[in-house]
């Protein structure tokens, strides 16, 4: 697969009303490789989270030969491996230091290293995955929470459930050891734009508003279209950290169309478990007493998470094993971590969703 067939380009921005950036990017051209990853924590990092992510796929496909990377599911398995190695350190990491909650969502777009005509979207939490093609937006990803998971057992109007459900993730890279990547076969075609963002621009413009946007901006440098967003997000609101990554398909009709027995098509992972979940403190929850009818669990932490840079020295991780530290060596910039109070028993939240969800109880709507 040559490089050339596509365009990419990243931006991120802090937004209107944070003091630091927790979104991560990561663009591997050469590899097929284009991720958003955004870091959950507050003060415990969510910065180190996202970070965690990219230095880890940077380094995996770094170290990966030709015969490790040929053909989509060898690619696929070691985005995986990088996935696993991330969530993996995130975990140890929260346990060793005892600070709660810490984790990131992962979106990627990851082509067919033979033929650019295949390619599949990977991700666990909320942001997102779109094609723009002859003029229609398309979301090819589902989020993990669960405001989702209420509206496709209830059919609830998203709006009306309250806001502190929709800060809870059911999947996320860091809650366990390992995390499961939700699997989504792409076709590719000539002229197809994709679109891999945060939820700092989905929470502030809607499908239709994007799609204005980019049509808008067909004829222009994809650099000024990927800014545009930005700049429409902030207009909105900008509430949280916006990041976007664009990826614009070229000429690719004559390109090779190869694939490999291995590459069959393998079964879709569930969209979202019922168990376990996550908080989701990149959006202050609503605690107040609400008239949605869903059961309110909410128990929100108290007091303050220690913050990783007051742990004492000797409990601080090497700099060559940290990922902090591991970007610090390839020159990546680092960012502080913010000073912040968040949920850190929002577990009890998704596990009751859920559950209720599952369980078929129905959660009528006051007026």
């Amino acid at each position: 697969m040559k490089a050339e067939y596509f365009e990419s380009v990243e931006v991120s921005d802090l937004g209107k009303q944070r003091k630091n950036n927790e979104d991560a990017c990561l663009r591997i051209s050469d590899r097929g490789i284009y991720c958003v990853a955004d870091g959950m924590g507050g003060q415990a990092g969510g910065d180190l989270a996202s970070e965690a992510i990219t230095t880890s796929l940077h380094e995996v496909f770094a170290k990966a030969g030709p015969e490790e990377d040929g053909t989509l599911s060898r690619r696929i398995a070691l985005f995986r491996k990088a996935a696993n190695q991330a969530s993996k350190w995130i975990k140890n990491f929260t346990d060793e230091k005892v600070i709660g909650q810490m984790g990131s969502t992962l979106v990627a777009l990851v082509i067919d290293p033979r033929n650019p005509a295949r390619a599949v979207g990977l991700h666990a939490g909320d942001s997102r995955l779109y094609r723009y093609r002859r003029g229609e937006l398309k979301l090819l990803t589902s989020d993990h929470s669960a405001v989702a998971a209420i509206v496709a057992k209830l059919g609830r109007d998203p709006a009306s459930i309250p806001a502190k459900y929709q800060n809870e993730l059911l999947r996320c890279v860091g809650l366990g050891e390992t995390v499961e990547l939700e699997k989504t076969p792409v076709d590719v075609v000539s002229g197809d734009l994709f679109l891999i963002c945060s939820d700092g621009l989905t929470r502030m413009l809607p499908d239709k508003s994007i799609a204005k946007i980019l049509k808008r901006g067909a004829q222009d440098p994809i650099s000024a279209v990927a800014q545009t967003l930005i700049n429409g997000a902030n207009e909105a609101g900008g509430r949280d950290n916006i990041t976007v990554v664009l990826v614009k398909v070229g000429d690719i009709s004559r390109a090779p169309n190869v694939i490999d027995s291995e590459d069959e098509e393998e079964s879709k992972t569930p969209a979202a478990p019922a168990t376990p979940s996550v908080a989701d403190p990149r959006t202050p929850p609503n605690v107040s007493e609400d008239s949605s009818g869903i059961p309110d669990t909410t128990d929100t932490y108290q007091g303050d998470t220690p913050r990783t840079d007051d742990l004492t020295p000797d409990k601080t991780p090497n700099a060559a094993e940290s990922p902090k530290g591991r970007s610090e060596i390839l020159g990546k910039k680092t960012v502080a971590k913010k000073n912040k109070k968040f949920p850190s028993l929002g577990i009890a939240i998704g596990v009751a969703v859920v559950a209720a969800v599952d369980a078929g109880i129905w959660f009528p709507h006051h007026e």
